[in-house]
C-alpha cells in the first residue's frame, strides 16, 4: 500500500470518527475552517485508548463509539493549550460541564453548538 493510499485512508476514518463528534469544529475557540489533520480528539475522562491509534488501525465509527463519547474534538492549538494551560483547561471543562461529562447527550440529540 502506498503512502498516499494510507494518508486517504486514515483521512477517510478521521472524518468519519468527527462526523461522529459533531463535525471540525472546536469546542473551544470555534474554529470549523481548518485541513482535518488540524483537529484532535481531546480525552474528558477514562481513557482506555488513543484514538489516533482506532484511525490508523481504520476501526468503524460503531466499533469505537465508547471512546469517542468520552472525546471533544478540539483544534490542535486548543489541544495543547489544554494539556499545558489549566486556565485553558478550566474553560474547556466548564463548555463541557455545561453540556454534561462528555458529548454523548447532545451528541445524540444531535445539537452541538458552542455555548
Amino acid at each position: 500500500m502506498s503512502n498516499a493510499w494510507r494518508r486517504h485512508k486514515r483521512e477517510v476514518t478521521k472524518e468519519k470518527y468527527l462526523a461522529y463528534c459533531g463535525g471540525k469544529r472546536c469546542r473551544l475557540c470555534g474554529i470549523s475552517h481548518l485541513p482535518i489533520y488540524c483537529y484532535d480528539f481531546h480525552h474528558i475522562y477514562d481513557k482506555d485508548f488513543n484514538i489516533s491509534w482506532a484511525i490508523n488501525k481504520g476501526l468503524p465509527v460503531e466499533a469505537i463509539k465508547d471512546e469517542l463519547d468520552k472525546c471533544v474534538v478540539l483544534c490542535s492549538n486548543c489541544h495543547r493549550e489544554v494539556h499545558h494551560n489549566p486556565v485553558r483547561r478550566r474553560e474547556l471543562m466548564e463548555i463541557v460541564g455545561e453540556a454534561g461529562h462528555g458529548d454523548n447527550v447532545i451528541r445524540q440529540q444531535h445539537i452541538l453548538h458552542l455555548p
